[in-house]
């Protein structure tokens, strides 16, 4: 196996890995992970159903970026999802931060998983 599809392989792990450990954390302890449903969309649905909604679209999303040959759409929206995550959310230098740092480096995997993708 060449370098490129190694560090291709290791971009997808990469990506896969935090979206089946949320999901599955989030089956496991959902108050710990609510914090990942967007406010906004509370008001129109419980966070309880968002969460798994969002859970199992997560399990598909990974499904797909694990499964497919050069993943590009997949990846993408992981990176939109989580910068809209950490923006909505976060307030630069607040305890907060703290919690979404995470998210912007699987937000910044995600992007570079799509880029090389597309390159290949």
């Amino acid at each position: 196996m060449s370098k490129e599809k190694i560090s291709h392989l290791i971009l997808k792990i990469a990506v896969v890995f935090p979206l089946v450990y949320m999901a599955w954390g989030s089956y496991l302890r959902p108050k710990v992970f609510s914090v990942y449903v967007p406010t906004f969309l509370t008001q129109f649905i419980s966070s309880s159903v968002l969460l798994w909604i969002i859970s199992t679209l997560f399990v598909v999303i990974a499904a797909f970026i694990l499964f497919e040959k050069r993943p590009f759409v997949p990846p993408l929206i992981v990176s939109i999802y989580f910068a809209i995550i950490v923006l909505l959310n976060a307030h630069w230098g607040t305890p907060s931060f703290d919690f979404y740092y995470k998210d912007i480096a699987i937000a910044l995997t995600a992007l570079a998983l799509a880029v090389k993708s597309k390159t290949l």
